[in-house]
This record gives C-alpha cells, sequence and structure tokens, in this order.
C-alpha cells in the first residue's frame, strides 16, 4: 500500500519525477506507472492502487485535462475523498472537479518552495505528518532538500505545522457544486463519470419566448415569456445542468427580431462553438405558413417560424423559413444541435390558446438532415400547441421542464438523456392536452439519437447515489481488511461500482449483476464468490451466424428435336406433335 498516487499524462513526466522524488525524501511511499509489475494486467495494477493509496494528487495541464484516464482516476480519488489537485499553469480543471479547492504551480517542470509547502499541507490533512518532517525540509529558494544536520540550524519549523482544515459543507437537500467551490471545501461529492459527459463548459443554448408581437394582427401568447425564462433558469441552475451564463442567450418579445436571430446563430454560435459542443435551441412562439415563393417546398407551402418584428403581409420577407434555418444552422460547426420547439403551424394565425403552426413534420426533417442534429416538436402534422391557464404554461413546455428536473430519469441512474425526454414528452404530453383542453397534441421527434446525448442531472437521486455508493464500498473495503475478499475481486468490485452501465463489458455487466444481488442482501458471500469465479472463467462465445446451404444448381435439360422434321420434342413426349413419328 503506497500513501500517495500520482495520477498525470506522460508529457509531464518530468515534473512528476520532482515531486515524486522530493514526496519519498521526506519519507513518504509514493507511486505512479512506472512501478506496473511484470505479467501484470496495467488497468488492474492502477486500480488496485488507487483505491489502496491513502491520497491520489492528480496534475491537471493543458494534456491531462483533455486524458480520460487521468479524468477516471482523478474520479476515483474523488469518491473516495483523497483527492488533491494541483493546476499547472493557467488551467481550468475538467468539469466536475472544479468545485474543489486546487494548488496552483507553474508550468516550467520545477518544484518551488511555496507550491511543495501548500502540498505538504494537503497531504498532512489526509494521512497525516510526513515520517521525516524535521530530517529534511526544503531550503529557501533553492528547490532541493537540506541534510539532516543543516536542517538543525533551521529556526522556524515548516509551514504547514500551522495548518488548519478549512471549514466542512453544510450538507443540503442537493449537490450543491456552487457552494462547494465557494467555500473551499475538501468534503467532496460524488460525481459519476457519465456526468462528466454533459460537459456544461462546452455547452451552448439559445432561448426564444415571445409571447406578443409587433404585428397587431398576431394573435397574443400568454405564456411564452413564461416557458423562456423558465428554461433559461433550469439551464443556469448548478443541480440541474450548471451552464454558464456566458453560454446562454436569452431573446424574449421585442429582443428576439429577426436580425437578433439570425445574428445569434450565425454570429455568437458560430464564434464560440467548436466541433465538440453541444448546442440546445428552445423556441416558443408563433409559427406560420405561406405559399412557397421559390418552388423549393414538395407541398407549395412555406413553413415559419415568426420573429417578434414578422409582418404577416409577407412571410418571406420578415419570417425564419425552414430552409433558411437550416442554412443558418449550417454555420455552426458543433457536432451535435438539439432544437425544442412549442409552437405548430396549424395553418392560421388566428387559434385562442394555440401557438400555430401546422405542417410540422417536414421543419422538423428539413432541420435535421444534417447529422447531429435532433429536433423535438410541440405536437405532430395539423396538431397545435396548446398553453393552458391552470399549469402556467405551454403543455408541452410544462412537461419538458419536468423532464430536464429529473422526473425523465427512468433508469434511476441520476443523469436525464435525450431519448429519457423525448419517452417522457410522449407519455405525458398527450394526456394534459385530452385532460385540459381536450384536444390532441402529440410530440415529435425528427432526427437520430441512437448516440444519446446527456443533458441534465438529477441530483436528488445523485445524492441517493452517493449515500449508497458509500455503504457498499464500506461493507466491500470491511470484507477485504478481514481478508473476506482477495485483491483481484476487491480492486474489480470498486472499478465496478464507479463505472457506469454504459461503459461496461457483457462480462463486467454480468459480475456487476453478482456483485449488486450480493451487496443487497440477495446472495450470500459464498454464492457471490462461486458466481464470481464461474463468470471470470467462462469465456464468451462468439455467436456465429449458422452456415447458409449453397442453392441448389439444377441441371439445365437438353433439348430434343424430332429426327424426321427436326420439331422440338419435350422430356414426357413419345412421339412427335408435327409428324407423328415416335421419338427414339
Amino acid at each position: 500500500m503506497s500513501d500517495i498516487f500520482i495520477s498525470y499524462k506522460h508529457e509531464d513526466l518530468p515534473l512528476v519525477k520532482a515531486l515524486a522524488m522530493q514526496l519519498t525524501d521526506l519519507g513518504w511511499t509514493v507511486w505512479w506507472d512506472h512501478e506496473i509489475p511484470a505479467g501484470r494486467d496495467y488497468d488492474e495494477v492502477i486500480l488496485e492502487q488507487l483505491n489502496l493509496s491513502k491520497c491520489v494528487i492528480v496534475l491537471w495541464s493543458a494534456l491531462s485535462v483533455k486524458s480520460r484516464n487521468v479524468k477516471d482516476e482523478a474520479n476515483v480519488g474523488l469518491s473516495r475523498n483523497v483527492l488533491i489537485p494541483i493546476l499547472v499553469g493557467d488551467i481550468t480543471p475538467p468539469f466536475g472537479f472544479g468545485m474543489i479547492q486546487a494548488i496552483k504551480w507553474n508550468d516550467n517542470n520545477e518544484v518551488d518552495e511555496n507550491e511543495l509547502s501548500e502540498l505538504l499541507r494537503q497531504i498532512k490533512r489526509l494521512i497525516g505528518d510526513p515520517p521525516k518532517t524535521k530530517e529534511n525540509f526544503l531550503q529557501k529558494g533553492s528547490g532541493t532538500f537540506l541534510k539532516k544536520e543543516e536542517a538543525k540550524q533551521k529556526d522556524s519549523e515548516p509551514e504547514y505545522k500551522n495548518y488548519s482544515p478549512p471549514p466542512k459543507v453544510k450538507e443540503e437537500t442537493y449537490i450543491n457544486y456552487t457552494q462547494i467551490k465557494d467555500q473551499g471545501s475538501f468534503q467532496n461529492k460524488f460525481i459519476d463519470s457519465k456526468f462528466l459527459k454533459i460537459k456544461p463548459d462546452d455547452t451552448y443554448a439559445v432561448i426564444v419566448g415571445i409571447n406578443s408581437y409587433k404585428d397587431s394582427r398576431i394573435p397574443k401568447l400568454n405564456y411564452t415569456y413564461a416557458d423562456a425564462k423558465a428554461i433559461y433558469e433550469l439551464l443556469l441552475n448548478p443541480v440541474k445542468a450548471g451552464l454558464k451564463e456566458e453560454n446562454v442567450k436569452l431573446l424574449l418579445n421585442d429582443d428576439a427580431t429577426l436580425f437578433n436571430l439570425k445574428n445569434t446563430v450565425s454570429g455568437w454560435l458560430f464564434q464560440n462553438a467548436t466541433i465538440n459542443s453541444t448546442v440546445l435551441i428552445y423556441f416558443a412562439g408563433h409559427g406560420g405558413l405561406e405559399s412557397d415563393r421559390t418552388g423549393e417546398e414538395k407541398d407549395g407551402i412555406s413553413k415559419y417560424l415568426l420573429p417578434w418584428d414578422c409582418n404577416c403581409d409577407n412571410l418571406y420577407a420578415s419570417a425564419l423559413s425552414n430552409s433558411e434555418l437550416r442554412q443558418l444552422l449550417s454555420t455552426v460547426k458543433a457536432k451535435n444541435i438539439i432544437f425544442f420547439m412549442d409552437s405548430c403551424y396549424a395553418g392560421g394565425l388566428s387559434s385562442k390558446g394555440a401557438r400555430d403552426f401546422g405542417n410540422v413534420d417536414d421543419f422538423g426533417k428539413t432541420i435535421a438532415e444534417a447529422e447531429g442534429r435532433v429536433v423535438i416538436a410541440s405536437a405532430k402534422s395539423n396538431q397545435r400547441s396548446l398553453e393552458d391557464e391552470s399549469i402556467g404554461h405551454g403543455i408541452f413546455t410544462y412537461h419538458l421542464l419536468d423532464a430536464l428536473s429529473g422526473k425523465a430519469d427512468y433508469d434511476n441512474d441520476g443523469y436525464v438523456s435525450l431519448s429519457e425526454v423525448y419517452k417522457y414528452l410522449q407519455d405525458n404530453v398527450p394526456g394534459s392536452a385530452r385532460k385540459l383542453s381536450r384536444s390532441i397534441q402529440e410530440p415529435l421527434l425528427a432526427g437520430d439519437i441512437t448516440k444519446d446525448l446527456f443533458l441534465t442531472v438529477n441530483a436528488e437521486r445523485l445524492k441517493e447515489k452517493l449515500e449508497e455508493l458509500k455503504l457498499k464500498r464500506k461493507k466491500l473495503t470491511d470484507m477485504y481488511e478481514n481478508d473476506e475478499l482477495n485483491v483481484p475481486v476487491y480492486t474489480q468490485s470498486i472499478m465496478l461500482l464507479e463505472k457506469s452501465d454504459y461503459e461496461l463489458s457483457n462480462k463486467e455487466k454480468k459480475l456487476k449483476r453478482n456483485l449488486d444481488a450480493f451487496l443487497n442482501g440477495g446472495l450470500t458471500k459464498e454464492t457471490f464468490l462461486d458466481n464470481w469465479e464461474m463468470i471470470i472463467q467462462v469465456q464468451e462465445r462468439s455467436i456465429e451466424p449458422p452456415p447458409q446451404k449453397e442453392p441448389e444448381i439444377k441441371p439445365t435439360p437438353q433439348v430434343k428435336f424430332c429426327r424426321n422434321c427436326g420439331n422440338i420434342i419435350k422430356p414426357s413426349q413419345l412421339f412427335c406433335t408435327r409428324c407423328g413419328k415416335r421419338v427414339n
């Protein structure tokens, strides 16, 4: 068992060597991946050391913040409450680790006195005094250790002797990452690696809500303003989606002009979103139809989203058509664009309580033609998108807010995915429309979601998972310390607890089901270990397709002719049908 585990990217090796040497000289045992024994599985050894070490130091550098392996190793340290992050240079830690107070270091591959002194304070907090605190200590400004007799001449004690731990964070009923960060606490919260896929730092959103239009002929809508504001606040909520405020544009009423809509997409999103970004667009307002003036529409009807300053007499000149919106979105480099549209094209602009728009099938398909584009519209073709006073929202947005807030977490894993959101809308919007308005309203999805996206966090479920994980880990650790589990079973069990189901191989899924059954009290220890051994030993058989029979090739029958007259003779004929001669 090592005192300290160092997680790093290979390019930072010079700094790691210098740091490891200095910590070792103080008397701590330090492990980094140059010590993989011959014949041992690389991942198995690393996971074993991660779970047995008393302290995990992660070096966040320009390269390591992009490394999945370093993030996974840091996540294990985070979940065990033994993580100490170091920021090498002007670096922002990956999302999920920013709430932990980090030590800032220079990026010249050297360790100076102040940097090491701060690190020693944090290590001492976790594992106590170093064994050789009075034998070795830094000489001021030298970056090297003093010998024993030289250290005795020092009048002052090391800085870390005066260290007092930071105040603990008060437990809340939810996981508030901003509060933890602000209080500078090391009272870490569990964050699953799946949460990192949301990547709020690289997610951008455009929220549009229009309830009254410049053209007075367009009926006023009652709740589109409230809908857009609620979506905006949810996306900024640090316990739901955690998007940065500067990454979200909110356009309400007279801010949602045609120019501003176009400029936000082709200007702001074009300049900020990268190919790895995710873009969320939400529109609540009227849609409209007009005779096609370009000949591009198969049905001869153009579909439009209506900006605040549109003119009913000429939507072609003043509104945003589906083809124009598709061209606008093509200027955005992000590979994932999700469009939530709470409006419909219902063939007119006169229905009270409806956000008109009708032939929405073509509209959604047009936008979603490109890879990574998904449209979830509030209603199908020739249905109206309804709003109701009793809920204070559009029916679609009311349930969308519930879905993103955690009610769509069907698999109860603490995260809400795009497919779960759509399923929740399908399950709830039609029933509410029938109950509140006696109408039919069915959400529509256009695009491909075979590669799912995670949108928000179910914070209450995450808190429950944290407590469950602590209890499970404690039970396994107690068994390991009592020699009831060997190292391979213990380390792999801890790994299975840390991983999400979607990351597991088929064999790992079987092992995890066996582990869950044991930890939940459904299996005895003996049965658990027997099942474990059987699963490990059984080789997964590759499923081979059944051999296909080669098609039988029937011989081509030989053609016979009558020797007397040359007439064709069929195989069953005994006499020629032309001359009557017997066939030989």
